[in-house]
């Protein structure tokens, strides 16, 4: 599995010319190969795998969009969430015959639907990149290589299937949280619950960026967790193996439900591995789930890998945690538990040690108060998602004590920002 994700890396070294990374890095991996691999036979099928990878990477970047740059007229469905904004809607399009989708930004009004089938009309170009973000390979992540800057877009006919209910759903639950919760608390319940950045003030979401916290406003492993303790709950009557099919699907459902990021289902399919080895009576061994799950999300998509930086930190700040853990466990054995502070501690220092390079090299930030802040916020995180859910479901008599938390985290986090300039 690793080899196949060295063959990913390496052939987008080379297609980009960047011959110097390629040759340290097959340097590098020569001086494993040959340290570790002791017979020809493990040798060969360590080769096939780098070159599985160098190819799958290769043929990804293939597509039939370029026939259709220009001024246009094409009929397809839209395949994806539809983005909602203050003045506008991007609806992302799966072209009829064509392999490869297409951005469409339209209007505001009318908003359709994931899976409706439309007519659109406007001039595709191709995506470049926008000062110093890769726009054009933020795009290609997500296999779109056209866009569509100001298009017309008419329904032609209304979708249904699981995907429109599943986002139905979530559009029914989000206008609920916000009738419950004002702003700005209620945009960040919603990016706690679901993983929702668009309606957080720009203000807050700097003041997250500058003290180290924008992960608490993507969804992770935790979020997987709760859904599968809560589903196990709810089911707790049934034995052991109809519990893990009900997680399994609860999981799934879920990571579409919050839009199925890159990060989220790297941490769905580890769930549904630990969830497969308890229906198996197995053994759940982390580092396997990891690679797979990295594995079978890249033979998926292989641009994953080099183009998703989101990605990129959740793989690794997963493998500090299972890496460092045990050893700064050791480290503060003396320091008491105190309302989860410690936990904080220790799971912050074990995440940064991998994911700080990938933070500077592409954000160009270095946030120094980053353990403080986690230290003082982790611990309120999971409290203020409880009761932020059950405020949702009962109303505000639950939904008060979120709120309280929700404030003082704000207040935290503001306090923290102005501390580190």
């Amino acid at each position: 599995m690793s080899a196949f994700l060295f063959g990913v890396f390496a052939c987008e070294m080379y297609l980009v010319g960047d011959m110097m990374k390629v040759f340290i890095f097959v340097f590098v991996g020569l001086g494993v190969f040959l340290r570790f691999i002791d017979t020809l036979r493990v040798g060969g099928i360590v080769l096939f795998f780098v070159l599985f990878g160098w190819w799958k990477f290769d043929a990804s970047l293939e597509n039939d969009v370029g026939a259709l740059i220009g001024e246009q007229q094409f009929v397809g469905e839209i395949c994806d969430e539809v983005d909602v904004r203050s003045d506008k809607v991007k609806y992302t399009i799966c072209v009829d015959g064509i392999d490869g989708k297409v951005l469409v930004n339209s209007s505001r009004y009318p908003v359709y639907e994931c899976g409706d089938r439309v007519f659109v009309k406007g001039e595709v170009e191709v995506p470049e990149a926008i000062e110093d973000f890769d726009y054009d390979k933020y795009l290609q992540r997500y296999e779109i290589y056209g866009v569509v800057y100001r298009g017309n877009v008419v329904l032609r006919e209304e979708g249904s299937g699981l995907l429109k209910w599943v986002y139905f759903g979530k559009q029914k639950f989000e206008t609920r949280l916000f009738d419950v919760f004002p702003e700005p608390t209620g945009s960040f319940l919603a990016g706690l619950l679901l993983g929702s950045r668009r309606g957080i003030p720009p203000q807050l979401m700097e003041q997250f960026n500058a003290t180290g916290l924008t992960h608490i406003i993507a969804i992770s492993g935790y979020n997987i967790t709760l859904v599968i303790v809560l589903v196990g709950a709810m089911f707790k009557v049934f034995s052991r193996r109809i519990r893990v099919i009900f997680s399994s699907v609860f999981v799934v459902l879920f990571v579409f439900l919050v839009g199925a990021s890159a990060a989220v289902v790297r941490a769905g399919i580890m769930g549904i591995i630990s969830l497969m080895a308890l229906y198996f009576g197995r053994n759940y061994f982390v580092w396997i789930a990891l690679f797979a799950s990295a594995f079978f999300m890249n033979l998926w998509n292989p641009k994953i890998l080099v183009y998703d930086v989101g990605f990129q930190l959740s793989f690794l700040a997963t493998a500090g945690i299972i890496t460092f853990v045990p050893v700064f466990e050791k480290w503060f054995k003396g320091i008491g538990e105190f309302f989860g502070v410690k936990e904080a501690l220790i799971m912050t220092l074990s995440a940064q040690i991998f994911t700080l390079p990938v933070i500077v090299w592409n954000f160009s930030r270095f946030a120094w108060i980053s353990p403080l802040s986690n230290v003082l916020v982790l611990p309120l995180i999971p409290w203020a998602m409880l009761f932020g859910f059950f405020g949702v479901i009962f109303g505000k008599s639950l939904g008060v004590f979120a709120y309280i938390i929700l404030k003082i985290v704000v207040l935290i986090v503001d306090f923290l920002a102005w501390l580190s300039g």
